[in-house]
């Protein structure tokens, strides 16, 4: 089960780019085709390429699967898909923020803002996702290890 859970969040993952740059594209004012147009042009792009970052969205997860991973050898396969919930959630929220951060000051000019934007799209994935991951994962763990009455 943690295995389906851990592939869907990667599908979200490296979907969760290209929806905010199309949604952005779409409050800006661009039609269908200009929106599909500047997209195809975003994956070609030297900066700021859509690929590359969809790609680094992927890395926490990695981290993460291997920690669920961690945690079936040393508590029990049965509370994987608990701790794969707890540390996917708030990886995706980071990512999904990163995003809205950047896309928007992106358009309608489609050109990359100035410093300190762009900056969100790596330090997102790399640095506050795995550390919204840690937090995630002590809440799981916390909330599993809290002795529930019996009734």
């Amino acid at each position: 089960m943690s295995k389906k859970i851990l592939l869907a969040g990667a599908f979200v993952a490296l979907l969760l780019p290209p929806f905010v740059f199309v949604s952005a594209a779409w409050q800006a004012g661009f039609d269908a085709g200009a929106m599909f147009s500047a997209l195809g042009a975003q994956y070609a792009a030297p900066r700021t390429n859509l690929g590359v970052v969809s790609g680094l969205g992927l890395l926490p997860i990695i981290l993460l699967s291997l920690g669920v991973w961690l945690v079936g050898r040393l508590a029990g396969g049965d509370k994987r898909p608990a701790f794969a919930v707890a540390g996917l959630v708030p990886i995706l929220i980071v990512i999904g923020w990163s995003q809205f951060e950047y896309w928007p000051h992106f358009f309608p000019e489609r050109r990359p803002p100035g410093f300190p934007h762009g900056l969100e799209l790596v330090i997102g994935p790399l640095i506050f996702a795995p550390a919204a991951m840690a937090v995630g994962l002590l809440t799981a763990w916390f909330a599993l290890a809290v002795k529930r009455p019996t009734p």
